[in-house]
């Protein structure tokens, strides 16, 4: 009887059936996880990437004026709103990190003080960064450079997580490309041809050849904000990426175990017995530095007298508070507090940097009182006064262990800043300095001129000073520093113009990125003075 071909079972799964080629074929990597890549993230890295790119014409084309004030500013709300949507509460101390950070931004507006704006450009970096970190849910390790490692900690992830926010915004969740992420491989595979045939077509034709003569210098500069703008995005999206999904850094406990507080203790004392040598060399110095007179038989002037020692004083007490923080970390814990040891030794050193900040403090004082006032002493005094701060905070942490010095270094050093960028260090220098002028006929009238804008108004003034040598070295000063102000206006053009013809100059500071309260004060005094004089005599 015919049934047919043979036809074999079907294979049976269960019990008892090995799998076929078991092991042969292992199963696929999983790839690595990307960001969950959203709508409010593609449009978070858009306006990232619009306002780097203001920023950096702010930075380097427009001097660290009002553009770069409002491009960190809308940048920080951004920020703030894209990463308040994880529902975090932050905490007390990154808040007025970040709100001292806002008030610093606007030094740039104000001063046209060099070091108060790279100072601030720095500092609203930092008190940015542990803002947003706090608001991530990220938590400082603890200890007395929890804040530091916090915002180190933001960076060195950002740097890491660098490849995979680029790849999350240009793929979809599933790994292949986005329609964003072809296009912009299309457009970066067709740059290499265009730099062969815009040359061609340059040379093929002169209407072309002339459009480009007249803008090439303009798109020159566009590209190079572009560019420049496009690669300091790249960071900034990777940053906020990272802190918005990045899994949340516990505070981790400190040890008990540590050095032995004999050992530490004997270290500290050491060094304060050098000290203690030191303070009974120098009494004689002391106490003329706080009686305002130099000491008996000293040669060196006041200047001198008072720059002698500053900057080895900085070294010094930056060394002590390296020393007493390093000390406070490696010796061993008894419940959780400094020993007597340790604590000791290291309240004498603390003793004796306070001695070294006043001596300096006294030394500066006496000297400005003598020759007036100008940036290098303000901030110096502004220097040692945050120095002051660090050691009673450093005093304090011997005492009290949940006291984070960085953190008291931190906020006393934006609130400093503020003050000296807000307030306007260059406009209470020149106004101290013409007062101080008014009541003792002493005047250095060059170093208006090297306070900037701040010294505009005052040059004016003394422009019709009765003293005729005052009087000339101010008209002088104002003609070297009209080129500065007025495009194209040579300094032998500016020695006798009518009211006219200063009226027809063109400013250089035109345009909202370029503005800022000090410079328009300034353009104030010279167009007054010009429409007093009927013109504007320099000589």
């Amino acid at each position: 009887m015919n049934n047919g071909p043979y036809t074999p079972p079907a294979p049976q799964s269960g019990a008892g059936i090995p799998p076929r080629f078991s092991g042969v074929n292992p199963p696929p990597a999983p790839k690595p996880r990307l960001f969950d890549r959203k709508a409010e993230d593609v449009a978070a890295a858009i306006i990232t990437v619009i306002l780097s790119i203001l920023g950096v014409s702010a930075l380097l084309w427009d001097g660290l004026r009002l553009g770069y004030t409002l491009t960190y500013d809308a940048l920080f709300i951004l920020s703030t709103a894209y990463m308040l949507r994880k529902g975090s509460r932050p905490a007390p101390v990154p808040l007025i990190l970040g709100l001292l950070s806002l008030i610093c931004s606007w030094s740039f507006f104000i001063t046209s003080n060099v070091s108060v704006r790279l100072v601030a450009l720095a500092a609203t970096a930092f008190g940015g960064v542990v803002w947003l970190a706090s608001l991530s849910g990220s938590r400082s390790s603890g200890g007395d450079f929890g804040t530091l490692g916090l915002f180190f900690g933001s960076i060195i992830r950002a740097l890491a997580d660098l490849p995979r926010a680029l790849a999350s915004l240009f793929s979809k969740r599933d790994g292949k490309s986005s329609a964003a992420g072809k296009i912009l491989v299309g457009v970066l595979c067709a740059v290499p041809l265009l730099f062969v045939v815009v040359p061609l077509l340059l040379s093929s034709d002169l209407a072309f050849s002339s459009l480009r003569d007249r803008l090439v210098g303009d798109v020159g500069t566009i590209f190079q904000k572009i560019v420049l703008g496009l690669i300091v995005s790249v960071f900034l999206i990777a940053g906020l990426f990272s802190l918005r999904y990045g899994a949340e850094r516990s505070r981790v406990p400190a040890s008990g175990k540590g050095l032995s507080a004999l050992s530490v203790g004997a270290f500290l004392w050491a060094l304060d017995a050098v000290y203690l040598i030191y303070l009974f060399s120098q009494l004689a110095y002391f106490f003329s530095a706080f009686s305002g007179i130099l000491p008996d038989g000293y040669t060196f002037s006041y200047a001198e007298y008072a720059r002698r020692g500053f900057f080895e004083l900085c070294a010094v007490a930056a060394i002590n508070l390296a020393v007493i923080l390093a000390a406070i970390a490696a010796s061993e814990k008894k419940s959780g507090g400094i020993p007597w040891g340790v604590r000791l030794p290291a309240l004498f050193t603390v003793a004796v940097t306070f001695v070294m900040i006043g001596t300096s403090a006294a030394k500066m004082i006496m000297y400005i009182n003598v020759y007036g006032m100008t940036v290098m002493r303000v901030c110096t005094c502004a220097f040692m006064l945050w120095m002051a701060t660090v050691f009673v905070a450093a005093l304090l942490r011997l005492f009290v262990r949940r006291l984070d010095v960085t953190v008291t270094a931190a906020v006393s050093g934006l609130l400093i800043l503020a003050v000296l960028g807000v307030g306007n260090v260059n406009s209470f220098i020149a106004r101290y300095n013409y007062d101080r002028y008014l009541s003792s006929a002493k005047v250095d009238v060059q170093y208006f001129a090297d306070l900037r804008d701040e010294g505009v108004p005052y040059l004016c003034k003394l422009a019709d000073d009765p003293d005729p040598d005052v009087s000339s070295q101010a008209r002088r000063a104002l003609r070297e520093a009209l080129p500065a102000y007025f495009d194209g206006a040579a300094r032998h053009e500016l020695v006798n113009i009518d009211l006219d013809t200063y009226k027809a100059l063109k400013r250089t500071r035109i345009g909202l990125g370029t503005i800022s309260r000090c410079g328009e004060t300034a353009y104030a005094a010279l167009d007054q003075y010009a429409a007093d004089h009927d013109g504007f005599v320099t000589l």
